[in-house]
């Protein structure tokens, strides 16, 4: 454990000499199914990361987020604007998580979720996802219990 943030980047960066303990298992999202966040496989790991640094080095998404960006201002301009005779509260965190989650989906997949377009959570990921902070959290500081709750 540390808080050092210079150790945690040379822990991660490309070639570390250090290893991905049991501790990741906990970000599986299927039981025995490893993904990019899980594997604790250095070589499996190193190639995975490669594979997907493409979306994240920022290439090629600006028009993306651009789009985004233009969805979010039309959400609040159209629902939330006040005036002097209505006051028009917007809950602004929920709102960026749609805009984030939106602009996620639209570079990962070419599809949005359009959860600013209709200004829901419409697939109630945000939910689901915080209902399940507890047990990966629970997992991932008990790696036995990631064990026990992943096998049949």
């Amino acid at each position: 454990l540390t808080t050092d943030i210079g150790l945690i980047h040379r822990m991660q960066a490309v070639r570390s000499s250090y290893s991905r303990s049991n501790w990741y298992r906990g970000f599986r999202l299927a039981p025995g199914i490893d993904n990019l966040m899980s594997t604790t496989d250095d070589k499996l790991h190193q190639k995975r990361r490669a594979q997907a640094s493409p979306a994240f080095s920022g290439k090629g998404i600006e028009s993306i987020i651009d789009n985004q960006v233009t969805k979010f201002l039309f959400l609040i301009r159209s629902k939330y604007l006040s005036s002097k005779t209505q006051t028009n509260v917007m809950e602004f965190a929920t709102k960026v998580q749609y805009f984030a989650l939106d602009a996620v989906m639209d570079i990962a997949t070419g599809q949005p979720l359009e959860d600013l377009a209709n200004d829901k959570d419409m697939y109630d990921f945000l939910e689901s996802s915080a209902n399940s902070l507890p047990v990966i959290a629970m997992v991932a500081a008990v790696p036995w219990a990631g064990t026990l709750l992943q096998s049949r």
